[in-house]
């Protein structure tokens, strides 16, 4: 079975490489088609084709302000090229970048999905019913990660047919880099249990919550490992200068074995959001068997209620993130018991392979029904 996946500007980039990989390795004929990566380095897709099908030129661009006005135009005649290929059995988008324009250039039909990592957090036209009604037209079936996530479709009037939920997979693939690199010298020789913040700061992530979670924490070393999209992180460096414990920012780019490290060395990862389907920081904390905290939003509490994994809070609540952390700080059995739930979850229901399955599963009904028509 041929099968592309798409990634068009690379917005999930780790996530589809080890999907891709994980397809092939079921025995599918997969491309992934997709724009450079210029951030490092990323984990080779074991058995797949990619391409770098968009972005070729604009993605290299240093200079921000010219790189986000070349990229929309060089995403338009990469789309109408893209139009013109040989179609496989199954095209799989991954992200749509330019909605709601992206939509309405794609190739002939076929049998198509689209994976919609965001549902939950869409604001604005892009989480109109009229507009999700007119997507799910474009495919033949929209993909989605949490029941959560499904409802709020079938709320808009897309069809329940329409809908595929699989869980986000547990991201494994950069376990075996743990001892390869040491920590970045920023975060070296921790000395109290280490809570891991990672990935970019943006508002809807809870950085500000969490920092005033910990004012009161004397037994904790908090690592923010992230950045913003645009500029500093002044006001949470002061903020976190008035914290009892140690805390510790890393805000430049971390390529692969530096992230493995820090996991590693990591005794509890925390994500205060306010709002999300499911995240690829959980995932990886649930791949390096990590303790986690999240807000009980989303994905977060419907694994919790499932498995008993993450520990969650609610949403926004800094005290109860505080007793949190500082309950599970002075609890070494009760983070390992949280680690065993995650290894668990690693290695069975959200293992790569199991989301695989369930995909070339999806993809064999589509094939027959359009053989049917």
């Amino acid at each position: 079975m041929q099968v592309e996946l798409i990634d068009p500007r690379g917005d999930v980039a780790p996530y589809a490489r080890q999907l891709a990989a994980a397809l092939a390795s079921a025995g599918a004929d997969v491309r992934l088609l997709t724009a450079p990566f210029v951030h490092g380095r990323l984990e080779e897709a074991s058995g797949v084709e990619l391409v770098e099908a968009f972005h070729r030129r604009s993605g290299r661009i240093e200079r921000p302000l010219l790189r986000a006005l070349a990229r929309p135009l060089e995403h338009t005649l990469d789309s109408v090229r893209h139009r013109r290929t040989a179609a496989p059995a199954v095209r799989h988008y991954q992200w749509l970048p330019y909605e709601p324009v992206d939509p309405w250039l794609l190739p002939a039909p076929g049998p198509r999905v689209l994976t919609l990592h965001n549902v939950l957090r869409r604001r604005g036209p892009l989480a109109a019913p009229r507009y999700l009604r007119a997507l799910a037209r474009r495919f033949d079936r929209l993909i989605v990660h949490t029941s959560a996530a499904a409802e709020r479709l079938q709320a808009a009037g897309v069809p329940a047919r329409q809908v595929f939920v699989h869980p986000h997979p547990a991201f494994t693939h950069l376990v075996h880099l743990a001892h390869q690199r040491p920590l970045p010298a920023e975060l070296a020789a921790p000395t109290a249990p280490v809570v891991l913040y990672f990935g970019s700061v943006r508002p809807y992530k809870g950085l500000d919550v969490l920092l005033k979670a910990i004012q009161s924490l004397s037994n904790i070393e908090l690592w923010i490992v992230g950045r913003p999209l645009t500029g500093t992180l002044e006001r949470e460096r002061r903020l976190a200068s008035r914290a009892r414990c140690r805390v510790r920012f890393v805000e430049h780019y971390v390529d692969d074995a530096e992230v493995a490290a820090i996991f590693a060395h990591a005794d509890l990862v925390v994500l205060p959001y306010r709002a999300i389907d499911q995240s690829g920081v959980l995932a990886l904390a649930i791949g390096f068997g990590r303790a986690a905290i999240a807000s009980d939003i989303g994905g977060f509490g419907e694994l919790a209620r499932a498995h008993g994994y993450p520990r969650t809070v609610p949403a926004g609540d800094a005290s109860a993130l505080a007793r949190a952390l500082g309950e599970l700080a002075e609890d070494e059995q009760a983070r390992r018991l949280l680690g065993e739930r995650a290894r668990a979850l690693a290695e069975g229901e959200l293992s790569v392979r199991a989301v695989a399955e369930r995909l070339l599963g999806l993809y064999r009904c589509l094939i027959e029904e359009h053989r049917t028509r």
